[in-house]
C-alpha cells in the first residue's frame, strides 16, 4: 500500500510595506524551510484612526504567497504561536488555505528539501475563519469595503488586477465587463461570512456599477504578527 501524501498548504502573509523582506528571510531560514515564495504589494482598507491605534504607519502592504508541505505549515504556525521562532519586527497577519492539488514533481521537490530534527505533531482542522475574495471594478473597493464593514468585516486588503476572460463570459452574464479590476481580500470569522457576502451581493452585485464577483474559502490556520 502506498503511503498517503499529506495535502500541501497555500500560505498568505500580509504585512506593512517594507517588512516583506524580513518575513521572507524568516521563512527561508533553517528554522522554517519554506522555499516556494512569491511577493507582491497591496493596499489595506483600515481607517487612519485604526492604523494609529495599531501602530501601523501606512496602509500600503507587502503580500507574500507560499506553497508549503503540511509539516512545514504546521511547524511555522506552531512556532509563531508559541513565540519560539526568531523575533520578527513585523505587523500583520498570516493564514493557510487547503490545496486540493499541486504539481507532483514540485511537491516532491519541496518535501525533499526539508530536514527538521524533531517531528511535528498532527493537527485537527477546525475552520473558524474564511477568506472572502470580492473582484470589483476599479474605483469601487472603498464603497464595497464600507458595505462589508457595516455587515461585520473589520478590514481588508486590495490587489490590482485586470479582466482576462473572453467575450463568451460577457454573453453569459449579460453585462459589459470593465477590464480594470481590484480584488478585495477580507479575512472574517465564519459567523460573519454569510452576512458580509449577502450585503456585498445586494449592494454591489453584477448588475451594479461595481459588478462584484464573490468567492470564499475556509482558512485552516491563522496567526498575527507583531
Amino acid at each position: 500500500m502506498s503511503e498517503r501524501i499529506e495535502p500541501m498548504k497555500f500560505i498568505v502573509t500580509i504585512v506593512e510595506r517594507g517588512q516583506g523582506a524580513q518575513v521572507r528571510r524568516l521563512f527561508l531560514s533553517q528554522q522554517h524551510q519554506l522555499r516556494a515564495l512569491w511577493q507582491t504589494v497591496g493596499r489595506g482598507t483600515a481607517s487612519s484612526e485604526l492604523l494609529d491605534i495599531l501602530g501601523i504607519g501606512t496602509p500600503e502592504r507587502d503580500i507574500l504567497f507560499s506553497l508549503a508541505t503540511g509539516p512545514s505549515a504546521r511547524r511555522l504556525f506552531q512556532l509563531l504561536k508559541s513565540s519560539l521562532t526568531d523575533h520578527i519586527h513585523a505587523k500583520g497577519i498570516l493564514f493557510s488555505l487547503p490545496l486540493t492539488a499541486v504539481s507532483g514533481i514540485f511537491a516532491g521537490a519541496l518535501a525533499s528539501l526539508e530536514s527538521f530534527d524533531e517531528p511535528i505533531g498532527e493537527t485537527t482542522m477546525d475552520i473558524q475563519h474564511s477568506l472572502i475574495l470580492a473582484i470589483v471594478n476599479q474605483g469601487y473597493t472603498d464603497a464595497v469595503m464600507a458595505t462589508a464593514k457595516a455587515a461585520g468585516a473589520r478590514g481588508g486588503t486590495v490587489l490590482r488586477a485586470r479582466w482576462a476572460g473572453d467575450g463568451k463570459s460577457h454573453e453569459i452574464m449579460g453585462i459589459s465587463v470593465q477590464e480594470e479590476k481590484e480584488i478585495l481580500a477580507i479575512v472574517t470569522p465564519q459567523r460573519s461570512r454569510s452576512a458580509i457576502m449577502d450585503a456585498i451581493t445586494r449592494d454591489h452585485g453584477l448588475k451594479s456599477d461595481a459588478q462584484a464577483i464573490l468567492c470564499c474559502v475556509g482558512i485552516e490556520d491563522m496567526t498575527r504578527l507583531g
